[in-house]
C-alpha cells in the first residue's frame, strides 16, 4: 500500500534477531554485504504473498528464487525470482539490492513499479511478463513504462502479455540484446520496430501472437546485429520486404527466422539474399509452392520447416545442395524429403502404431477382467 512504502521498515543491524538468525559479519565486509541479507529477511513480513513462499521459520539462505554471490548470505544478492507470487504491490525494498543483476517479477498483479526500484542500478535482466505494468493509478487507462526504467543498462527485457502496456522506446536501451514482447498489444507497432533499427547490440526479438502486426518496417533491417527473429501468429500474408530486398537483406546477419502460424502463401526467390540464414520455420502457413532457386545462394542454410502447409511439391535440387541440409515437410509430400527425414517419419509412425496397439491390448484386458467378474457373480 501507499502507507507501507512511506512508513519505511527499519533496517536491522547484524545483532538484531527479530527477523531471523544473526549473521556474523567478517571484519573486512562492506556494509552492503550485510544489507542484502537484512532486506531479504524483511520481505515475508512486509508482503503476505511472499510469506507463502518464504517461511521465516526456515533458514533464509534456502529460500527459493534467490541467487547469492560466492559469499552466500554474508554477501550480495545477484538474482531475484518473484514470478507467480500474486503480488499486489512490487516490493520497494528491492531497490536496495545494489548488486542485483536479474529481476523476475512476472506473473504478478501490481500495475506500478515503485520509484525506489530505480536505485537498483546493476539490473541488466528484467522480466515484467503477465503483469499490469502501465495501468494508470486509478485504473482508467493504459500507459508506458515508468520513465526511470530507461536508466537501467538492460541487456534483456521480457514484456510478454503485458495487457496494460501501450508503448516502449527500444532506442533508449542501447545495451539491449534480447527483447521479448509476445502478446503485448502496443498502440504503434511500427514505431516499436523502427526504434529497434540501428541498435548495435540487439540480437534476439520475439514478437509472437500479435495479430495487429501484419508487416515489419524496413527500418528494422538497420539492426544489423539481429540474429534471431520470431514473428509467429502475426497475420503476415507475405514476407516483409526487408527479407527479399537485395540491398536491405544482404546487410543483415539474421540466422534464425520463425514465422509459424501466419498466412504466407509463397516463399519468393528474394529470400536468397538472407545470406547468413541457418534456420527458417514456416510451419502452419498457406504455402503451396517453394521457388526452386530459394536455396541456391544460401551457403549457411541448414534447416527449413514447412510442415502443415498445403504444399504440392518441394523441388529436390534445392535442398540437396548440402549434405547436412534438412527440410521438414508433411509426409504426404513425397518430393524433397531426404533420407534422414523419411527415416524419422517412419520411426514416428511406428511408435504411434505401437502405442495404439498397447492401448488396445490394455483395453482388451480390462474388458476380459470385467467379463470374468460378471461370470463369477452369476455362480
Amino acid at each position: 500500500s501507499h502507507s507501507r512504502r512511506h512508513a519505511r521498515t527499519r533496517r536491522l543491524d547484524s545483532n538484531d534477531n527479530r527477523m531471523g538468525p544473526c549473521i556474523s559479519t567478517p571484519k573486512q565486509a562492506a556494509p552492503s554485504e550485510v544489507a542484502d541479507s537484512v532486506v531479504i529477511r524483511q520481505l515475508p513480513g512486509a508482503y503476505p504473498e511472499l510469506a507463502k513462499r518464504w517461511s521465516i521459520q526456515n533458514d533464509f539462505s534456502t529460500w527459493p528464487g534467490i541467487t547469492w554471490d560466492e559469499n552466500g548470505v554474508a554477501g550480495n544478492v545477484l538474482k531475484i525470482d518473484l514470478s507467480g507470487c500474486g503480488l499486489k504491490e512490487c516490493p520497494w525494498q528491492l531497490g536496495e539490492l545494489n548488486s542485483m543483476t536479474h529481476l523476475d517479477l512476472s506473473g504478478n498483479d501490481f500495475h506500478t513499479l515503485p520509484p525506489e526500484l530505480s536505485q537498483a542500478k546493476a539490473v541488466t535482466h528484467l522480466n515484467l511478463s503477465g503483469s499490469n505494468v502501465g495501468l494508470a493509478e486509478d485504473g482508467s487507462s493504459d500507459g508506458p513504462l515508468p520513465e526511470w526504467v530507461y536508466t537501467f543498462k538492460l541487456k534483456e527485457l521480457i514484456l510478454t502479455d503485458c495487457g496494460k502496456l501501450n508503448d516502449i522506446d527500444v532506442a533508449r536501451f542501447p545495451s539491449l540484446e534480447t527483447l521479448n514482447i509476445d502478446g503485448t498489444q502496443f498502440l504503434n507497432w511500427k514505431f516499436v520496430f523502427i526504434k529497434c533499427g540501428g541498435r548495435k547490440n540487439l540480437k534476439t526479438i520475439s514478437a509472437r501472437n500479435l495479430p495487429a502486426l501484419g508487416d515489419l518496417p524496413e527500418e528494422l533491417a538497420q539492426c544489423t546485429s539481429l540474429e534471431s527473429l520470431d514473428v509467429s501468429g502475426c497475420n503476415f500474408t507475405s514476407l516483409p520486404s526487408m527479407f527479399t530486398n537485395k540491398e536491405l537483406a544482404r546487410g543483415m546477419k539474421l540466422k534464425t527466422l520463425v514465422m509459424t502460424n501466419n498466412k504466407l502463401k509463397e516463399l519468393p526467390d528474394g529470400l536468397k539474399y538472407l545470406e547468413s540464414i541457418e534456420t527458417m520455420n514456416f510451419q502452419n502457413n498457406d504455402i503451396k509452392q517453394v521457388d526452386m532457386d530459394i536455396g541456391s545462394d544460401l551457403p549457411s542454410l541448414k534447416r527449413v520447416d514447412l510442415t502443415k502447409n498445403p504444399l504440392k511439391k518441394v523441388p529436390p535440387p534445392v535442398w540437396k545442395k548440402k549434405e547436412e541440409g534438412i527440410i521438414l515437410v508433411d509426409d504426404n509430400v513425397k518430393e524433397g524429403i531426404n533420407a534422414d527425414d523419411a527415416m524419422e517419419m517412419a520411426q514416428d509412425k511406428a511408435q504411434e502404431a505401437k502405442k495404439a496397439a498397447q492401448k488396445g491390448a490394455d483395453e482388451a484386458k480390462k474388458a476380459a477382467k470385467k467379463a470374468m467378474g460378471s461370470i463369477k457373480k452369476m455362480f
